[in-house]
């Protein structure tokens, strides 16, 4: 299985939990990279705070533009957005990972490599495969 380059977190950033300039990517942990693509200028997602974020999820794909291969779910199709208190275990880790230092109107991209169980899901997601996520921070309460 091919796999996404891991990229260092990008000068200037001040943290490895802050995102960064537009464009900057970081890693968070062994497995996962988070791209800046829009630093917002609300408050930030911070432990004990509820969040309010849109989603759309790929399966990882090397040959597809921008690695996004077959959409497995989206918030935005539902006009839904995901809500959770961040740090209390209410959504996946590496959402938490990935929302963490975020400002609301943010946008993110998380690429999480293994991030599927190892059992995948029958016929929609292989085993180990690699899950990009484009995220959006709508708000911090």
């Amino acid at each position: 299985m091919n796999r996404p380059r891991l990229a260092p977190r990008a000068p200037g950033e001040s943290s490895p939990r802050r995102g960064g300039p537009s464009g900057a990517s970081r890693r968070d942990g062994p497995s996962s990279v988070v791209t800046s693509n829009l630093v917002g200028g609300g408050s930030e997602a911070v432990a004990g705070r509820r969040v309010a974020v849109h989603y759309t999820g790929w399966v990882y794909d090397p040959e597809a533009a921008d690695n996004k291969g077959r959409q497995l779910d989206s918030s935005r199709t539902r006009n839904e957005p995901l809500r959770f208190e961040l740090g209390a275990a209410e959504a996946a880790p590496m959402w938490q990972d990935g929302i963490a230092g975020m400002r609301a109107g943010g946008r993110r991209t998380l690429i999480v490599m293994g991030g599927a169980e190892a059992s995948g899901l029958a016929g929609v997601v292989p085993p180990h495969a690699a899950l990009v996520f484009d995220l959006e921070l709508l708000e911090v309460e």
